[in-house]
């Protein structure tokens, strides 16, 4: 058996173990800030895992536009030649690593000055995409959609240019997208002196007055494209002969701006008119006798740069795309007869003199112009020009169709006289 003091020492070992182990247990604070330590380390290892898994923003679309003329192409040109430009687009990104992700509606314009764009390059999309290709109505600036096109990739388009512009001008170019502008070398413009009035074929019609027959006669005078100004008074000398030798004097009329009726080759002058139709007349138009069948005609006052030269003749006709229309007219004439007959003009083809002394001669292919007339009968048969919207009259040989086009005939058989027939 222990003794009391062997006992006394093994109660206060006993104690003391316990006093450790409860020391050790404690209020679980340890322990806690080990898990808040642990958990700590796992929060910041989760936030790191989640920013490595996150997907790369993507990148932005970065443009180039590179451009040139076609090899070939002359430092010097003329109104009406037709020149090509070459443009390269660029789409790529701004990473590191390229993505080639699609990009929607790439667009990039060019503007012009003394040129039109004729047509839109077939690369340029009209259909499907926003916005559309398009070439603004005065044919100065093109809006090329190219559609949908990867990062990394080129586009080259090739923009056909009709260059139109006054001797001394430039033809330039600047191709532009997303801010990005590239502009061609200029091209300077050197045009020819150029004039020329025309006649040919005149209305149909024709008044009978009791003794005498009244008509008309058209004139157009034009200059090249882009021609510099010629003179601003410009005479003609005229032979109007019938072919039954009868008497010719100038009608009342004299002179005056066409207002009525269709004559191939020539826009109206006056009266209302499509604008595409309409050209202008002169500040004065004088016709005077000099001879029984000769005459001068005096044109004063000639507008050489039109705001919206016509497209079309009063006939509805395209015409010439190398000349601009600057004035039409019509002079009055009577032939003293009662019979049917006809009557045969002809213009003496002068030089011209622009201020700068350059010169140009008149085309003399296109100075003569017939008109026949009937006198009221029983029977009556012809072509009938109205149907395609053509001049002249059914008695002279100036009707010319092209293969393939509806003509129409007529036949009266009534006591008539008609202007056209």
């Amino acid at each position: 058996m222990r003794s009391p003091s062997e006992r006394h020492q093994a109660d206060r070992t006993r104690k003391h173990r316990q006093s450790l182990r409860a020391q050790r247990a404690g209020d679980g604070r340890p322990r806690l800030q080990t898990r808040l330590i642990g958990g700590a380390v796992a929060v910041v290892t989760a936030c790191a895992g989640l920013f490595v898994a996150t997907p790369a923003a993507f990148a932005d679309t970065v443009y180039e536009i590179t451009g040139e003329w076609e090899e070939g192409t002359p430092a010097v040109a003329a109104s009406g030649d037709v020149v090509t430009g070459v443009w390269r687009v660029n789409i790529n990104d701004d990473a590191a690593a390229p993505s080639n992700d699609p990009v929607d509606n790439v667009t990039f314009s060019v503007t012009l000055e003394n040129g039109v764009f004729g047509e839109l390059p077939d690369a340029c999309l009209a259909d499907g995409v926003d916005p559309v290709s398009v070439i603004s109505e005065d044919g100065a600036t093109l809006t090329c959609n190219l559609g949908t096109r990867d990062q990394g990739t080129a586009v080259v388009v090739q923009t056909p240019i009709e260059v139109y512009g006054p001797t001394g001008s430039q033809l330039t170019a600047s191709g532009t997208i997303a801010g990005q502008t590239v502009d061609l070398d200029p091209i300077d413009i050197e045009n020819p002196f150029g004039m020329d009035i025309r006649w040919d074929t005149g209305t149909p019609h024709f008044l009978y007055g009791g003794g005498y027959f009244e008509m008309d006669l058209q004139w157009t005078l034009s200059k090249d494209k882009g021609s510099e100004s010629g003179p601003q008074t410009v005479t003609y000398d005229l032979t109007i002969a019938s072919a039954q030798g009868s008497a010719i004097e100038i009608a009342p009329q004299q002179c005056a701006p066409f207002t009525a009726g269709a004559a191939d080759g020539h826009p109206w002058s006056g009266g209302n008119h499509p604008a595409d139709r309409l050209t202008s007349f002169v500040d004065s138009c004088e016709i005077v006798q000099t001879g029984p069948n000769t005459f001068r005609l005096t044109l004063t006052g000639i507008d050489y740069e039109p705001t919206n030269p016509p497209t079309l003749d009063s006939a509805g006709n395209r015409l010439p795309t190398d000349e601009v229309a600057l004035a039409s007219g019509s002079i009055w004439i009577r032939v003293l007869t009662d019979a049917a007959g006809s009557v045969q003009l002809t213009s003496s083809a002068p030089t011209y003199t622009s201020p700068t002394g350059a010169t140009a001669q008149d085309d003399p292919a296109n100075n003569t112009e017939s008109k026949a007339w009937t006198t009221p009968g029983l029977y009556s048969s012809g072509w009938a020009r109205g149907h395609t919207g053509s001049g002249g009259t059914t008695w002279d040989n100036t009707y010319r169709m092209a293969a393939g086009t509806e003509v129409a005939q007529y036949m009266h058989t009534l006591y008539q006289l008609h202007s056209g027939r």
